[in-house]
């Protein structure tokens, strides 16, 4: 019999196409022995349930748990996806009520970044505690040159996305880079396992 945090996470696997132990946690199993409980949900969900299924990531050496019925090869399974629901089932287990979340958000060309048009990784409105939050998402996880500022080039378009608030930049990043920000946007960085999360609230 599936219970309410089992449709939670089901849920969550329809919208965004898989999760992980540690994404399940997040959102449902916020005990000292959340890990563990979220791992047999998950594999009660696909043994007894038959409602998901399990494959390996490689690359990041861990479990994805996707719907019984996908196609494999339509998973995205990419570190910057994983790494961006992951800081999004963290804000939802602070208490977040998130507003609008869009993954890969595209902007337009512009005269100063003539390569065409570009993306975040994503843009996420959230309200914390009365407080209302923009925030871009740009994840790094290479060693490639990482230049921020080409946000700079469309922020008449970004100020109208988010409504004439200034959003902040949040980098998910695995290196520290000395030079990385835009000269307009407020930066932030944050470690891939999320160990500096909160400073994102201060």
């Amino acid at each position: 019999m599936l219970t309410k945090k089992d449709k939670i996470l089901l849920q969550f696997v329809a919208d965004y196409k898989m999760i992980t132990i540690n994404m399940a946690r997040l959102l449902c199993f916020p005990n000292l022995s959340g890990y563990a409980d979220a791992n047999k949900r998950l594999r009660m969900l696909v043994n007894t349930e038959h409602r998901l299924k399990l494959l390996r990531n490689e690359v990041m050496n861990m479990s994805l748990y996707v719907d019984i019925n996908q196609d494999l090869k339509k998973i995205p399974s990419s570190p910057h996806r994983i790494y961006l629901l992951q800081f999004y089932c963290k804000l939802v287990s602070i208490g977040a009520k998130i507003i609008n979340f869009e993954i890969e958000k595209k902007w337009a060309e512009s005269p100063k970044y003539p390569q065409g048009k570009f993306r975040s990784d994503g843009l996420i409105v959230y309200n914390y505690k009365d407080k209302l939050h923009f925030d871009l998402i740009e994840i790094n996880v290479s060693n490639n040159p990482l230049n921020l500022q080409r946000f700079d080039y469309v922020k008449e378009e970004i100020l109208a996305r988010c409504h004439g608030i200034n959003p902040r930049m949040i980098l998910i990043d695995d290196h520290n880079h000395k030079k990385f920000g835009s000269k307009i946007f407020e930066t932030i960085r944050v470690d891939c396992n999320l160990n500096n999360f909160y400073e994102i609230l201060k």
